[in-house]
């Protein structure tokens, strides 16, 4: 929120534009679209403090987690087993597709900062943090047996489905006198 409290006039934020990019349309520049430009520093140390706050945390929730579930004595061993399974499956649901957007989120970040902008990198970045969740999407089905299951089953994959028809023996009782 404070970098739209100390916001620049709109002819001003265009005339910055054409002084970091001279090679950008006119068309682009005289766009009636809002340029958040000229406080890119403020931006940069909120994202900053904004990111730590969050590290914070995701280091204190996740370590609590783990504190939890590894020292849970109160349990069986196959409950416990299937926790830390389940975990390290959520832990990496979670982690891929952030790892999608943080890195790309970073770089056009640090083009703000520096002020070197490429804009096939960009390109690619904006492109990879819109594909986060087809990439979050894909790790669920991977990571998760039931979710997998079904969605094979739905698209038609008969191969992969376990049979659930039960074999039934019928065993003839037959008893002689003597």
């Amino acid at each position: 929120m404070p970098s739209f409290l100390n916001m620049p006039d709109q002819s001003v934020a265009r005339q910055i534009a054409l002084k970091k990019l001279p090679c950008l349309p006119l068309e682009i520049v005289n766009h009636p679209s809002f340029l958040m430009l000229g406080n890119e520093y403020l931006n940069f140390v909120c994202t900053g403090i904004f990111g730590i706050f969050i590290w914070i945390q995701i280091f204190v929730l996740v370590a609590k987690t783990v504190n939890f579930v590894f020292q849970t004595k109160s349990q069986s061993q196959q409950t416990a087993q299937l926790q830390r399974e389940f975990l390290l499956a959520v832990c990496i649901q979670i982690a891929f597709p952030f790892v999608v957007v943080v890195i790309p989120a970073c770089y056009i970040l640090s083009t703000t900062y520096t002020n070197n902008f490429d804009m096939a990198f960009t390109n690619f970045s904006l492109i990879m943090i819109n594909s986060h969740g087809l990439f979050s999407t894909i790790i669920m089905l991977l990571i998760h047996k039931p979710y997998r299951t079904e969605t094979l089953k739905i698209l038609g994959f008969k191969i992969f489905r376990k049979s659930n028809k039960l074999a039934v023996a019928q065993k003839s009782a037959s008893v002689t006198h003597n």
